[in-house]
């Protein structure tokens, strides 16, 4: 089974994603192994990428797993977490550094 894990992020008051596309794409397949997703309730800190120059902080607010059989036979599943904004006068209460 090969794995896509797409990252959205979701200012506040917004319902839905917004559109600009994934955050971070992450390729899962025989040769990657595992990889550990942040559940429901996590926070995760995206730092700045070439595609994005930003640094997105977030809370998980949903996690949607959609399974696609190809025509080879094998399965395809592509993971979708969704980021909630946060208020900025959470993260220093998360780590100290």
């Amino acid at each position: 089974m090969q794995y896509n894990v797409q990252y959205q992020y979701r200012p506040k008051g917004q319902v839905r994603p917004n559109d600009d596309g994934e955050l971070v794409p992450i390729k899962i397949d025989n040769t990657t192994h595992q990889t550990l997703l942040p559940n429901v309730g996590d926070y995760v800190h995206i730092g700045a990428t070439e595609e994005n120059l930003g640094t997105v902080l977030g809370k998980v607010a949903s996690r949607l797993f959609t399974y696609q059989q190809i025509g080879s036979g094998d399965v395809f599943c592509v993971v979708n977490i969704v980021l909630d904004e946060c208020e900025d006068d959470i993260w220093p209460t998360l780590i100290k550094e």
